[in-house]
């Protein structure tokens, strides 16, 4: 990140934990991030000739699944990983499975961060997402906090901020279809379940621009794996896919 300031989160693919996925995404921090499940998943996908990818993520323990569309992709994850919604006197603290997001009308304010030390409580992550509602949708303003690699990010898209955004714009009760508006100018469609409905599944679709590859040297061994195996190796590693 250092090196490419235009990346905002970095992930790793690794062999699955379980044998209901068919890969794992671990996120630097152990933070969930919906925008790089959007993207292995559609990486993974495209590399082996597949419309759906079954993956873990950090952060949340059940499999997601990412299906590819015409444009980008689809994530569908279970409505249990939306952990709670509760009011505070900013606006709306949404806690999802490895992060929270404190979602709040109108624009930003001077000093994000003091938000962020108000609510972090010991969350590997937390995301303050400023919205506003227009006719077609909502816009978001997300900034990002993680906990172990202590980054900041003004992110130009926050998918875990969007699925949280919808379930406090509609009060916790069930929407589908909800633009949202990213800072890119990117727009994501989000269907979320009314809060308690946990036999359906959140569904968030957006774009997608491969932005190609590149090398990594590893300054210390990394596992890798071939054909079921784990091996040690010190080649050079694909960078990861940006939205």
């Amino acid at each position: 990140m250092s090196q490419h300031p235009v990346i905002e989160q970095v992930g790793f693919l690794v062999p699955p934990k379980t044998s209901a996925a068919q890969v794992r995404l671990e996120m630097m921090g152990g933070e969930f991030c919906g925008n790089a499940a959007r993207s292995a998943g559609w990486w993974w996908g495209t590399l082996h000739g597949l419309h759906t990818t079954t993956l873990e993520v950090s952060g949340f323990s059940a499999p997601v699944i990412v299906s590819l569309s015409g444009y980008g992709s689809m994530l569908e994850v279970p409505m249990s990983f939306v952990q709670g919604m509760k009011s505070v006197p900013e606006g709306s603290l949404v806690d999802l499975s490895g992060i929270r997001h404190l979602i709040v009308q109108g624009k930003r304010v001077s000093n994000p961060r003091k938000l962020i030390e108000r609510y972090c409580d010991g969350c590997a992550a937390v995301g303050v997402m400023f919205t506003q509602t227009h006719r077609d949708g909502i816009t978001i303003d997300p900034l990002v906090w993680v906990r172990d690699t202590d980054t900041f990010v003004e992110e130009t898209a926050c998918g875990s901020g969007s699925i949280a955004a919808s379930v406090a714009h509609n009060s916790g009760k069930s929407v589908c279809g909800l633009k949202i508006e990213q800072p890119s100018g990117e727009t994501f469609l989000a269907c979320t379940p009314a809060l308690g409905a946990t036999a359906d599944t959140i569904r968030l679709q957006g774009s997608v621009e491969y932005k190609g590859e590149g090398d990594l040297q590893c300054p210390a061994p990394a596992h890798h794996w071939s054909q079921g195996r784990s091996v040690l190796s010190t080649e050079i590693m694909p960078a990861q896919v940006c939205l």
